[in-house]
């Protein structure tokens, strides 16, 4: 069933040309249900409509015959969420990706401007190997039209999507970059709008063609909002004309 059509602003662009792979999965993961599992199957493109299918519960975005992305609904999203990090630390923390393949990437790049992107840097903890934090705070751009006090699940779902890349790229090999294969997010507690947040993301299992990482939203009591778990597959860039289709945590 064809239930709309909708268009992604270039504002939500992770490469140039292409949308951010965790926002592009939470148009189609936000209408699939809570916990979903997202997949993108193909750079998403910016300011052309896309149409919304639904076929047994899956979740589809295409444009034309071409499936953009999809995802369906999971029963639970089962992590091990590590200690939470403290806000403060988070800020002190925070390091943009360098070098960064996507330096105007709506989620982690450095080149936007604050309330444009989400400049969300998930950099090293002191004193915690293997645990990454940057603050969020998220603006009213980010706010659900019918929830105005809360953050459009779309946004939670691109915020939980380039820290779980940060963990993997240590692992890369040199001649390797990484996409994204499946995000998989669990929307536990509503982000509130002008909240202060922490991006918490650590290194959940690796391999040799593939790794995956989480991530968590956590309030600044400790509270776990929302948690995501990303696969990210190690390809050769000569499969790309450009930076278009490649991640290196944008």
């Amino acid at each position: 069933m064809t239930d709309a059509k909708l268009v992604i602003d270039e504002r939500f662009r992770g490469p140039k040309d292409s949308g951010n792979g965790g926002y592009s999965c939470g148009l189609a993961g936000v209408r699939a249900g809570n916990p979903a599992e997202g997949r993108l199957r193909r750079p998403p493109p910016l300011a052309r409509p896309l149409l919304v299918e639904t076929d047994d519960r899956v979740v589809r975005l295409k444009d034309g015959d071409d499936v953009v992305a999809e995802a369906k609904p999971i029963q639970s999203l089962e992590l091990e969420v590590p200690k939470p990090v403290a806000f403060a630390d988070a800020e002190a923390s925070a390091a943009p990706l360098d070098p960064h393949f996507f330096c105007e990437c709506f989620v982690c790049g450095p080149d936007r401007a604050a309330h444009d992107g989400l400049r969300i840097f998930a950099g090293q903890v002191a004193d915690r190997d293997g645990i990454f934090a940057g603050p969020w705070v998220p603006d009213e751009s980010l706010a659900d039209p019918t929830v105005v006090t809360d953050v459009a699940g779309e946004f939670v779902w691109a915020a939980l999507d380039c820290p779980t890349s940060v963990p993997v790229i240590p692992l890369l090999p040199p001649d390797r970059v990484v996409v994204l294969g499946t995000l998989a997010v669990d929307r536990r507690e509503p982000v509130r709008v002008g909240e202060r947040y922490v991006l918490m993301s650590w290194l959940e299992s690796r391999g040799d063609k593939a790794c995956t990482g989480g991530a968590a939203v956590l309030g600044e009591a400790g509270n776990v909002c929302a948690v995501s778990r990303g696969t990210w597959v190690f390809v050769d860039p000569a499969r790309f004309q450009s930076g278009a289709s490649e991640k290196r945590g944008g």
